[in-house]
């Protein structure tokens, strides 16, 4: 990020503040908590980039939507000149990305915007096998096809690489036909156990087969079956468990063994993301 500079800290007024698409959405929750308990202490200064020649928030929209609504015209500013868009974005996933409320779908977007390898990876891999990943934060009915869990689609691409997330996601298309409920992070990480860990000797057909006539509330039920049984794991794990007796069912020889009998310790686990839920 060469030729950038600090220009200066000042107030800046509120309403020209402008805010580009790799800022995160609107949490209503967060700007009523701002609103009623603020104070200028807590509110601090917000970054600012400017260009062409207009204000842009970096951090702080939240803070910028609050003031608006308190009627405050001007709120501090540490104003930056000389970066581009793509930088902005950055300094956004920077700024944000030990800060627990920023969604991981909000950090996500920024990064495809200053266009990180990784998450252009996992975008272009989850495209070819026919899927869009929402950018937006989730609210209300969601749609075939349509993934938010990209903490687990980065969970898996980091443990197995693009082709143990490819394979996860042609499973799950070919078998759940892009239903919501198996596009959960939960969902997608079990069906990336069963192939990281019996990828070798699993017959692929059989599993899809299986799986499209079993509904994901079924097997999430006999998961949480196991949980109160066994304990022990993330449920995630007691879900590939019944993927696997799925798979099992009626199969004369050669079936798969229990995931908790193949030495699992880092299986589809990546120590430095959340559990997706």
């Amino acid at each position: 990020m060469k030729g950038i500079s600090v220009r200066e800290i000042r107030m800046i007024k509120t309403k020209t503040i402008r805010k580009d698409y790799y800022q995160r959405d609107i949490s209503e929750r967060r700007i009523n908590s701002i609103v009623n308990g603020f104070n200028w202490r807590a509110f601090g200064a917000i970054y600012l980039s400017i260009r062409n020649g207009e204000p842009y928030v970096v951090d702080g929209g939240h803070r910028v939507e609050a003031a608006l609504r308190m009627g405050i015209k001007e709120v501090p500013a540490i104003i930056y000149e000389g970066l581009t868009y793509e930088e902005e974005a950055r300094m956004f996933v920077d700024l944000n990305g030990d800060r627990g409320p920023v969604p991981a779908i909000s950090r996500f977007k920024a990064r495809l915007e200053y266009r990180e390898p990784k998450a252009q990876s996992i975008k272009e891999i989850s495209e070819k096998c026919g899927f869009k990943i929402c950018l937006t934060t989730p609210k209300g009915y969601a749609c075939n096809y349509q993934i938010s869990a990209v903490g687990a689609l980065e969970n898996i691409y980091d443990i197995g690489g693009r082709s143990l997330l490819e394979d996860t996601l042609n499973i799950i298309a070919a078998a759940c036909k892009g239903e919501p409920n198996s596009l959960t992070g939960m969902f997608i990480n079990a069906v990336a156990i069963v192939l990281k860990n019996f990828g070798k000797s699993l017959d692929r057909q059989r599993l899809v087969e299986k799986l499209s006539v079993v509904s994901t509330g079924e097997l999430r039920k006999k998961a949480a079956y196991y949980q109160a049984l066994l304990g022990r794991r993330h449920i995630r794990f007691h879900l590939a468990q019944a993927i696997i007796d799925v798979y099992n069912l009626h199969k004369k020889k050669d079936k798969l063994g229990s995931i908790l009998e193949v030495g699992i310790g880092n299986a589809c686990e990546n120590p430095d993301l959340p559990e997706a839920k």
